[in-house]
């Protein structure tokens, strides 16, 4: 019987595998792919097939082409159920990555009336906050 992933396009099987990869760490994180005739001669296809296979994978966001330098592998996207009570620290902990924060700003009773209504507080303050997963700048929140 013939196996499931034989049966899939060409790109698609080249596609997973450089994505297992990535995964495995095979191709690192801030990386860059080997060239494509050594992707080529990896796994056994044409250039078309590795650049459509390589074009899928930018098109997810796991790999982002750089003119003039090659494909450079991205870090993994971080999901985080919104169900979930688990924080932005904890999520990334249990990712096994390292979760940071910075205050760029706090400004003491803003000129936020509506926010104060919403509220109901006589006095406020405003943080602008910056999340960072392994020093890598991901959200701007505002805190009040």
């Amino acid at each position: 019987m013939e196996d499931q992933a034989n049966l899939l396009p060409l790109y698609e099987q080249v596609r997973r595998e450089i994505l297992a990869g990535i995964e495995t760490g095979q191709f690192a994180e801030g990386c860059f792919l080997p060239p494509e005739p050594e992707l080529m001669a990896r796994y056994g296809v044409s250039r078309i097939t590795i650049r459509r296979a390589i074009g899928e994978l930018c098109g997810d966001g796991r790999l982002q082409r750089q003119q003039g330098r090659g494909t450079l592998v991205m870090p993994g996207k971080v999901r985080q159920t919104l169900v979930s009570l688990s924080g932005f620290s904890e999520t990334m902990d249990g990712l096994g990555r390292k979760a940071s924060h910075r205050i760029l700003a706090r400004t003491d009773n803003p000129d936020a009336p509506a926010i104060r209504a919403r509220v109901q507080a006589e006095a406020l303050i405003r943080f602008d906050r910056l999340l960072e997963d392994d020093g890598r700048p991901m959200t701007l929140e505002t805190l009040w």
